[in-house]
């Protein structure tokens, strides 16, 4: 299955949850994901509309699935290389984190500042964030991610033993605790780097 036929489906299930749904939260949390499912980085309109959903679920007192939602705009700016907003949307997400307690969401929105940080090749900042992550996170999940993120910032510099350093340290943490979602791209980024 491509991604196209995964983006349908998606779409369709949202679809339907919708029309399932009674007016209220289940409603307004579908409506958001049909919005973002329509952004792309050269449909501007579409971000406004995704916005107003955000403020739906504002206003529902949905506070971690607007979390969540301002997690995803902030990856839908990265998307467009848009990152002076991507960087407000982190920012909005990450107080709403904080303020309500939400530690690993707190975490996951980090690792995705320091993600977004490497994309905009600042180095220092991705590393110092990506490193926060890597030694605060007792989630072996986001710990993986964040030492895969780091991984990416060597090879990307061409640092490739470092790069390499990075890998294997997610691939033991990966292995030892049975995070089975990141075997895969490790072992495929691992291959890239010893090429």
């Amino acid at each position: 299955e491509n991604r196209l036929e995964q983006h349908k489906a998606a779409d369709a299930y949202f679809q339907r949850a919708y029309e399932l749904a009674d007016e209220g939260p289940l409603k307004a949390m579908a409506n958001f994901e049909i919005h973002a499912l329509t952004v792309t980085p050269r449909r501007k309109a579409a971000y406004a509309k995704l916005e107003q959903r955000v403020i739906d679920l504002t206003e529902m007192d949905l506070t971690a699935y607007t979390t969540l939602a301002l997690h995803r705009l902030g990856t839908l700016a990265d998307i467009a290389e848009n990152y002076k907003v991507a960087n407000a949307y982190y920012k909005r997400a990450l107080s709403q984190a904080k303020d309500h307690g939400y530690t690993f969401l707190t975490w996951q929105i980090q690792n995705t500042q320091g993600y977004s940080a490497l994309l905009q090749k600042h180095a220092d900042e991705a590393r110092d964030i990506l490193d926060k992550v890597t030694n605060s996170t007792p989630s072996y999940h986001m710990k993986a991610l964040a030492l895969e993120n780091l991984a990416l910032l060597f090879f990307n510099n061409e640092q490739y033993p470092s790069a390499a350093e990075y890998v294997e340290r997610a691939l033991e943490i990966t292995r030892k605790n049975q995070v089975t979602s990141r075997l895969a791209p490790e072992c495929h980024f691992l291959g890239d780097v010893n090429k």
